[in-house]
């Protein structure tokens, strides 16, 4: 059984029972009619009680009887449809092969019968040819036509003769008609003659025969086309047209979509016009989702009309053992010792710089050496995969052939480096092509100062237009002459980038880069060469020891034979860009892992062999991978490679291979579900059984924003402009059918939590096999860590939520309508927690009312000083006054950095020094966490785990030398505080983002760059020596006021203080002294609030929690209980009313105490303290004194 089977939906400590207690009603979910059913219904699998009174659980098929016999078979009959067919599949293939489909296969199979058309993301040796064979098969039983699209003759002739062996084993008669190179005369014209009278079910043929007898083909109507090799089928681009004419689309359909293909909106209404046409269309199957050949304009045709692209390309997956070793010798002496130590199955790769004499003369002395050793060719591969040869010696660039064409997973077993991967660039300003021009600003931006880095971006964004001008293009620049359109702007482009790289090269430029970890040059005369790591040919290269098989990621070694320092230095920290955990080990544990390497290769050749286990071919699952924002979800999908994209119903879905999973990759768009409005209490049902809170899909008004329930048309605007979360529900129900099975990954608080467990009861009836995936950082090392710790949902977080958002409802319903009726007003609402945080907004703005005086005086020496309630009466006193100043003590103190931050401390900041409003805070704050840049932004923790602490050692020990000092700063709970991804200051983050090594979603701006570098400097900062600060303490006497503080005055030593300032004042002297200058102000008792401040008191006060903190103060300022003048909150008259009649009439309900204590039953219920249904029964209470009527709380609560 697969790992994944092994975890409950529900968390160990508090299990649910079968048929358990009821949580819930969702409305309109229904799997069979679509009316409202129960949350422990749908966890059963089971339709609702008006469809299917009894509660016990079966097969979709025996359920699907059991309403048929009551005559209400509606929606459920799709799921046991499905089922009944994938059954009657499995018996297809286990007569045909003497076992089950594996688990992919089964996936595949449901898309079929689902007639959905896609492109087979899945590693190599999971029977891939073998599913459509045995597809092919089973529709020639149910009367359906199948074409087969091989390669070559060879596959054409082996697959033939597969298919009339499976057919044969399962009894079906299938007629097969094949053609291939070497058939004879006779042959050829009976199969001419059985084509043209469409007398098949099944054809198979080459991709060669698919464009030569296309005339006779396009008569014909299939209903399944199966082509093995995309790139073999798309050597000539009209084969994919011809493919879609015959799965039964129209030629002209196909010619307009073609035409069409590059603009969207002509697109969308051609699909809409040919619907019908489309719906009837067959389904085609790529074995492959990788393209090298197709065009744009093709590949928008996929999408279009079948609803999936091709582009599949697999990442920097790896599962590699990292050594370096310093040669005692020669690098060709150290290279030979480890093949001789290591053995066979090598590919060797050199320096770039070095050229192919280099690596030619390698080969040569590792053959002299006793090493069966070629350079690599077509004939060389050829010989190493039959084993005739131990290594092939290449050059190590990814766009090497030995480093991106090989694949030869069960022969390959490690990679060695002849000398550390670099390239090479001219540093020179007379550089033309657009490229090269871009690769060296990005690289020279490393090196230069703030002013200079700044006019690089810009000259990098003119370039990126224009990095794949071909060369006659870039010729044309050169020539000179009149230039326009295109050309003209090419040429600005590449005019400004060369005026610009004249400017810095200068002999300073060329000390820094001298100076530089990252970069290093040769001059030879007046040339200068920039020479640069290449960590992308490295990864490149050493990946092909690491390949996608069924078990998952075969294990490879990389040995890096290093030849210069310097070189290794820069190639290490530019891989850490890449991959933020990669460390290089010492020899001996390459050694290590070499039996674990073998076995792999033993494995992955019985499944070419086809004798491997079902153990290993049944590992890998399909997995729906359901997160809350599109934007996430296109992040975690290039965390693994390009993804393979498909459109469902109008939802993108992300497709890629993770390692031990294909994931399918959707989003919610956050909340799918909201009380209704229109049932029960404002949205809960109340009766004898205790509180059924009723659910619905939310939907919003496209034009005003609006969100609502069970509405068509939006009850602000009166638009029908309206979408509804009722489709992203379809679609992951109809994703969930398809998959082995599903985790659930959306945020990790009580928010999320609740989302969990609504897709989880939603989707239940369509698979049963659910799962919870926590991740606190959208990074590679963070998704896999939660792909590796699978969870069930936790209940008591879903009941905290549960009874938070029927507390909002009923509190807020109630109050609102009574201020409705005394304001007449609408758009009024009131709340729990938004009504003291308005309450302190008045009282701060009522003491700010209130003045008092104070005396500004500055003595000689800078000193200043500052008395509250000075008399103004005594001004002239002050002309012949004289200041006392005595340093009561003078000491130097060691202070500690500030923990790194909270979501509080954060809005705070961002207020204090940004002028960021909290609400514009936690979105930018959201998109950095959403694109993998920070950690999880809404917690209360300051905990810093084992990662981040080497994340800041890195930095720390490369930029400030001595002064790391690691601090956990550990707090109860699994959250972690707000961090840094990568050791890579905004600066850094910059440049890898200019140099393609980050590839975001979206673009940055000036504000995601700011707030990043606060929280950057903060956690980095935290994670530093303590400063040491001279602080005085000084009591100063003017007049008859005492004027007493500690302040510091000097940074002894620094620590943390290179990246968070500590402010410091003049130093005092001690003595007699005149006054220089003085005013008196009559100023504020009290300063109002900011948003910042604001949100630290409710933190203070315990009230409000990391994800509401920014609504509660959008919602005061959306009300227009408060406005905001001068990055200051005060209260309007309406705010003032409100508060005064909510706090005169219900006082008890809406108090800063009762609300504290309420936050605080939350987190009881988070813990187990407290039953949840208690809670809500409290609660009830309380709403029936609001509206004044009698206490009888229900008896099942």
């Amino acid at each position: 059984m697969h790992r994944l089977l092994h975890v409950s939906l529900y968390s160990a400590s508090k299990p649910k029972a079968v048929g358990g207690l009821m949580k819930a009603v969702f409305d309109g979910l229904c799997p069979n009619c679509g009316g409202p059913i129960s949350d422990d219904r749908l966890m059963m699998g089971l339709p609702c009680e008006e469809c299917l009174p009894q509660a016990t659980a079966g097969s979709p098929g025996e359920v699907a009887e059991a309403l048929a016999a009551r005559g209400r078979l509606w929606g459920y009959g799709r799921i046991a449809q499905v089922w009944r067919e994938l059954l009657a599949v499995d018996r297809v293939f286990k007569s045909g092969l003497g076992h089950p489909m594996w688990a992919l296969q089964r996936v595949w199979a449901k898309r079929v019968l689902l007639g959905k058309s896609f492109a087979i993301v899945a590693p190599t040796g999971v029977g891939k040819t073998t599913f459509g064979s045995l597809m092919a098969v089973y529709l020639a039983s149910k009367g359906k036509r199948s074409y087969i699209v091989l390669p070559s003759s060879i596959l054409v002739r082996q697959v033939s003769e597969r298919i009339r062996e499976y057919a044969g084993r399962c009894g079906i008669q299938a007629r097969l008609l094949a053609y291939y190179s070497g058939m004879k005369a006779s042959e050829k014209r009976e199969f001419q003659e059985k084509l043209a009278g469409g007398e098949f079910d099944i054809l198979v043929t080459t991709d060669r025969l698919l464009a030569s007898r296309y005339d006779d083909l396009k008569r014909q109507k299939f209903d399944f086309i199966f082509v093995d090799d995309v790139d073999a089928l798309l050597k000539r681009s009209k084969n994919l047209d011809r493919v879609l004419v015959l799965l039964g689309l129209s030629e002209e359909l196909v010619q307009k979509a073609l035409e069409s293909a590059l603009d969207s909106s002509e697109l969308e209404k051609l699909v809409e016009e040919h619907s019908s046409e489309l719906g009837g269309a067959g389904i085609l199957v790529f074995s492959s989702a990788s393209a090298r050949r197709a065009s744009k304009r093709r590949l928008m045709l996929l999408r279009s009309l079948l609803g999936f692209e091709l582009g599949y390309r697999q990442g920097y997956l790896r599962n590699i053992v990292d050594v370096a070793v310093k040669p005692s010798g020669s690098v060709d002496e150290e290279v030979v010792k480890v093949i001789k130590r290591f053995g066979g199955g090598v590919l060797v790769f050199t320096p770039m710089p070095y050229g192919r004499e280099y690596a030619e003369k390698l080969a040569e002395y590792l053959k002299a050496s006793g090493v069966k050793a070629e350079l690599a060719d077509g004939k060389a591969v050829e010989k190493f995969s039959r084993g005739e040869l131990d290594a092939l010696v290449g050059i190590a660039s990814h766009r090497s052939p030995l480093a991106r064409g090989v694949d030869l997973p069960e022969r390959i077993r490690y990679v060695v480096f002849a000398g550390v991967p670099r390239y090479e660039l001219k540093l020179t300003a007379e550089e033309y092509h657009p490229a090269r021009l871009y690769s060296l600003l990005s690289n020279l931006r490393l090196v230069v100062d703030e002013r200079q880095r700044a006019r690089i971006e810009r000259e990098l964004e003119r370039l990126r237009s224009f990095l794949t001008a071909s060369s006659d293009a870039v010729e044309a620049v050169k020539a000179g002459g009149e230039l326009t359109g295109y050309l003209a702007a090419l040429k600005k482009a590449i005019d400004r980038g060369r005026s610009l790289l004249k400017e810095l090269i200068t002999p300073e430029l060329l000390e820094k880069i001298r100076e530089s970890k990252d970069l290093a040059m040769r001059a030879e005369g007046e040339e200068i060469t920039l020479v640069i790591a290449d960590a992308a040919a490295y990864l490149q290269a050493s990946g092909r020891a690491s390949r996608l098989f069924p078990k998952g990621l075969s294990k490879g070694a990389s040995i890096l034979v290093v030849d210069d320092e310097k070189a290794y230095v820069s190639l290490v920290r530019r891989l850490r860009w890449y991959i933020d955990d990669l460390e290089f080990k010492e020899l001996e544990e390459a050694s290590r892992v070499f039996a674990e390497i073998d076995e792999d290769r033993r494995l992955i050749k019985e499944l070419k062999e086809g004798k491997a286990s079902s153990e290993v071919l049944d590992f890998v699952k399909n997995i729906l991978f359901i997160v809350e924002s599109p934007t996430k979800a296109r992040v975690i999908s290039r965390l693994f490679g390009e993804p393979m994209r498909r459109d469902v119903n109008g939802i993108r879905v992300y497709e890629v291979a993770s390692g031990d999973y294909v994931l399918s990759i959707v989003a919610s768009g956050g909340h799918v579900l909201d009380l209704a409005t229109d049932v029960g209490l404002h949205g809960v049902i109340v009766d004898d059984g205790g509180f059924k809170p009723v659910y619905a899909p939310i939907a919003r008004c496209l034009d005003c924003g609006e969100q609502f329930v069970k509405l068509d048309t939006c009850p602000r605007c009166g638009s029908k402009n309206v979408f509804s979360k009722a489709r992203v529900l379809e679609v992951i129900r109809e994703l969930a059918i398809e998959a082995n099975g599903v985790f659930i990954a959306t945020d990790p608080d009580t928010e999320g939590e609740k989302i969990a467990w609504d897709i989880a009861s939603v989707i239940a009836p369509y698979n049963g096999s659910i799962a919870r995936v926590e991740f606190h950082e959208v990074t590679r090392k963070g998704v896999g860590k939660g792909l590796r710790e699978l969870r069930g949902i936790n209940e008591r977080l879903v009941e905290a939520q549960i009874v938070r958002r029927i507390e909002d409802r009923w509190i807020g319903f109630e109050l609102s309508r009574k201020l409705w009726k005394k304001f007449s007003y609408k758009t009024l609402s009131a709340g729990r927690v938004q009504t003291p945080v308005l309450g302190w907004v008045i009282q701060r703005a009522k003491e700010a009312r209130e003045k008092v005086s104070v005396l500004y005086a500055q003595l000689p020496g800078g000193m200043k000083i500052r008395l509250r309630g000075f008399d103004r009466s005594r001004l002239k006193e002050l002309k012949e006054a004289k200041a006392e100043v005595e340093v009561v003590r003078d000491e130097v103190v060691e202070q500690n950095p500030p923990p790194p931050y909270t979501t509080d401390a954060l809005l705070r900041d961002a207020s204090a020094f940004l002028k960021f409003s909290a609400q514009k805070t936690m979105q930018i704050a959201q998109d950095l966490f959403e694109m993998g840049l920070i950690t999880y932004h809404r917690t209360d923790a300051t905990t810093v785990s084992q990662h981040g602490m080497s994340i800041a050692r890195e930095y720390i020990e490369e930029k400030y030398p001595g002064l790391f000092q690691p601090r956990s700063y550990a707090m109860e709970g699994a959250h972690e505080c707000i961090r840094p991804t990568r050791p890579a200051d905004s600066e850094m983050l910059r440049s890898l983002i200019s140099m393609g090594v980050l590839k975001l979603p979206s673009p940055l701006t000036r504000e995601h760059y700011t707030l990043y570098q606060l929280i950057f400097n903060r956690f980095i900062a935290s994670q530093m020596k303590p400063a040491k600060v001279r602080v005085q303490h000084v009591r100063v006497k003017l007049l008859d006021y005492v004027y007493e503080a500690a302040e510091p005055v000097e940074v002894v030593e620094e620590g943390y203080s290179k990246v968070w300032r500590i402010r410091v004042s003049q130093p005092w002297q001690p003595g007699s002294f005149k006054l220089e200058s003085y005013r008196v102000v009559r100023v504020s008792k009290a300063r109002p609030y900011t948003q910042g401040e604001l949100v630290a008191e409710m933190k203070k006060r315990g009230i409000g929690r990391p994800s509401t903190y920014a609504k509660i103060v959008e919602t005061l300022l959306k009300r227009r209980y408060v406005f905001e003048k001068n990055g200051y909150l005060f209260h309007t008259p309406l705010g003032y009313k409100v508060w005064s009649y909510l706090r005169e009439n219900y006082g008890d309900y809406v108090s800063e105490e009762t609300t504290a204590k309420l936050e605080e039953e939350m987190d009881k219920i988070e813990r187990g303290e407290v039953s949840y249904l208690e809670s809500l029964s409290r609660l009830y209470r309380e709403i029936l004194r609001i509206r004044g009527e009698s206490i009888e709380a229900p008896r099942g609560s």
